[in-house]
């Protein structure tokens, strides 16, 4: 349970998106996944002579992250993808950049991580070991030193499963006027970028033997919309040949 200098924190590191939320200042921040590792030298050209964007220093590379990442280096794009992800590096990057975005400098962070339900009793430990381990060390562009925390406690819930969160309770933790919406049998569905997630409720309650079939690959937004998109841009021919999915993720943005 966090103490009274502990700051509360949710992170969703997804295939498309990053979302984070800080408790107490209802802070919330979203960004593409991606990111590009630059160098931080400059010309000495002076503003507005340079191209201008936002960065961070971690483990000793400088990055460019989100849509700024595109406007630097289109063909060095380190995208968050794969099974393999969850826990490592660049995960811990994107959830430490959007702590810092929002906010977060120093002290401890009650943290809670998402990760697809189907994967959830496999990836659930080795998630909780890789963030406590060690600390963050973090530096964005305009600060004068770095920004540095703990994870004091790290909870991880299934992907969708937190939506429920949001008919059961109000803004203060206080059960809602929405909870009756979850009496009976209620299938909740979390479609993300490459995935879709399934839940069945009963009265608000999750039955944990739902979990192995409970993400539906292929079945997000990737599948369904961005690749769709980009077949009928490039069926027009000429310049729009070379959209790629980027440019769809942007647009749609």
């Amino acid at each position: 349970m966090a103490n009274s200098n502990t700051q509360i924190a949710s992170v969703d590191c997804g295939n498309g998106n990053t979302a984070a939320m800080l408790a107490g200042s209802k802070k919330s921040i979203s960004f593409p996944s991606i990111r590009a590792r630059i160098t931080s030298k400059t010309l000495g050209l002076g503003q507005g002579h340079e191209l201008d964007f936002t960065s961070a220093v971690w483990h000793d590379n400088t990055y460019a992250v989100g849509d700024d990442a595109l406007l630097v280096n289109r063909q060095g794009i380190d995208r968050h993808m794969g099974i393999n992800r969850y826990g490592g590096e660049h995960h811990q990057f994107l959830t430490a950049y959007a702590l810092a975005r929002l906010g977060v400098k120093s002290g401890g962070v009650d943290l809670t991580l998402l990760c697809p339900p189907a994967m959830y009793n496999d990836l659930r430990k080795p998630m909780q070991d890789a963030y406590s381990k060690q600390g963050v060390e973090i530096k964005l562009k305009d600060d004068k030193k770095p920004r540095e925390w703990v994870y004091d406690s790290v909870n991880v819930l299934p992907e969708g499963y937190a939506a429920v969160g949001c008919f059961m309770l109000d803004a203060s933790g206080n059960k809602s006027a929405l909870a009756g919406k979850l009496a009976g049998d209620v299938v909740l569905l979390d479609a993300g970028a490459y995935t879709a997630n399934v839940f069945r409720l009963h009265n608000g309650a999750f039955n944990p033997a739902d979990l192995p079939q409970s993400s539906i690959q292929n079945g997000g937004g990737n599948t369904h919309i961005r690749l769709p998109l980009l077949e009928w841009v490039h069926g027009a021919g000429g310049d729009l040949t070379a959209v790629t999915l980027d440019d769809i993720d942007r647009t749609l943005r």
